[in-house]
């Protein structure tokens, strides 16, 4: 049986089920898939969406088994060793001593994953994200295993892409996840690495048919999903809805999700007088999260760059809005307007602008016709050009040519 090795920081992740569900489109593909990573989720978290696939944890399974492996590739591979200490060391112009540290932890990580990838026969190395990629790309030099990425953004291209040159020139294959990420990417590497670039967007599962049901109630159901951080817009947010709630107060906002910025949004939403309006129902898991956003009238998404270059890539969470027939309200950010069409599949704002958003939402309030149009447009949209089906198969066909029978 072809083997495939997939590498991510933390399995299961309630904020990345499109790397669960790659995952099980593998494993039904009859590929023997097995999951490096870095953690547990903390607290743990069920997977509702992967198969019973075997993961390996780095921390803290491997941390004593690490320490005689890695001495072990010291002894027997000095030189490899030594080249990916080099590509670390060379890091340090760049980013703080502590950051440098930890790549040195993910070299003391990926060397503890060697055996076992060499055990299993595994011939190919998927990875989502920084860690995982910089892990990939360590096996790689060890033992000439192909990699590939997927570039999402932050910190895997955005802000303090660590190794990212030497990724590029490495990966077998690359793949963003929008236009935007593919544009920056061949710009910062004046085009060298295009031929081995593919965009795929993260496809989300369309199960069910368009509806959209502008029911008579008294408030209209807003929501928003997001791990609660800065980039995510939930200040701007705040904002809007107390301006909003100036000229109309029959809306009400629940958010689900959990973060650092959780106690300044409490915090903000004392300050706005928006206890009445807003909800926190803290992290959830994804059948939860499907079931409340169906009952939504209206999903919204603030997404900004923040001060540090930190941003979305293109946010899975409004595709998925988008395919159970939500309208969608969000920001100009990244690779969304790719996703939207604004005032046709959606409405986009500017970031960090509260009073286009406060704008936007009473549009939406006061007209029930446009909502239904823009969901429509929205779900016709997702079930074209987004569906999972289109973009796992594209994925699949992409790396199972790296993929041997060992």
């Amino acid at each position: 049986m072809r083997q495939l090795a997939y590498f991510t920081g933390t399995f299961p992740a309630l904020s990345e089920t499109f790397v669960q569900r790659e995952v099980q489109f593998f494993h039904e593909k009859g590929i023997a898939v097995t999951v490096f990573a870095v953690r547990r989720p903390s607290p743990p978290v069920g997977s509702e969406i992967a198969p019973h696939c075997p993961v390996l944890y780095a921390n803290p399974d491997l941390v004593i088994r690490s320490l005689w492996t890695n001495i072990n590739h010291v002894i027997l591979c000095p030189r490899r060793y030594f080249r990916c200490l080099k590509m670390i060391v060379r890091q340090t112009g760049e980013f703080p001593i502590p950051v440098v540290f930890k790549m040195v932890n993910h070299l003391y990580a990926a060397v503890a994953f060697l055996p076992i990838l060499k055990k299993k026969g595994i011939t190919h190395i998927h990875a989502h994200f920084s860690t995982a990629s910089t892990m990939a790309l360590f096996c790689h030099i060890f033992t000439q295993i192909t990699f590939s990425l997927t570039a999402h953004a932050s910190a895997d291209i955005y802000t303090q892409p660590l190794l990212l040159s030497e990724k590029l020139k490495h990966a077998a294959l690359i793949v963003p996840i929008s236009k935007y990420n593919e544009s920056y990417l061949n710009l910062l590497t004046q085009y060298q690495y295009r031929n081995k670039m593919k965009v795929i967007y993260n496809g989300v599962e369309i199960d069910r048919e368009f509806s959209y049901i502008v029911a008579q109630k008294k408030s209209l159901e807003f929501i928003s999903v997001a791990r609660l951080d800065y980039f995510k817009g939930f200040t701007v947010l705040l904002e809007a809805l107390a301006i909003l709630v100036q000229s109309r107060s029959n809306f009400h906002l629940t958010i689900i999700g959990e973060g650092p910025l959780r106690p300044v949004i409490e915090r903000l939403i004392t300050e706005h007088r928006l206890n009445e309006h807003v909800h926190l129902r803290g992290a959830l898991p994804y059948t939860e999260v499907k079931k409340s956003m169906s009952r939504a009238d209206i999903f919204i998404l603030a997404s900004e760059i923040y001060l540090n270059g930190i941003r979305d890539g293109m946010p899975t969470v409004c595709t998925e809005a988008m395919s159970l027939g939500i309208p969608v309200v969000t920001t100009y950010v990244s690779g969304i307007p790719e996703l939207i069409e604004n005032g046709i599949s959606g409405l986009l704002v500017p970031e960090k602008n509260p009073e286009a958003l406060a704008a936007a939402l009473a549009r939406l309030m006061d007209n029930p016709q446009e909502r239904i149009d823009l969901a429509r447009n929205g779900y016709l949209r997702v079930k074209k050009l987004f569906n999972r089906t289109v973009t796992l198969d594209t994925l699949y066909n992409l790396i199972v040519p790296y993929l041997r029978e060992e």
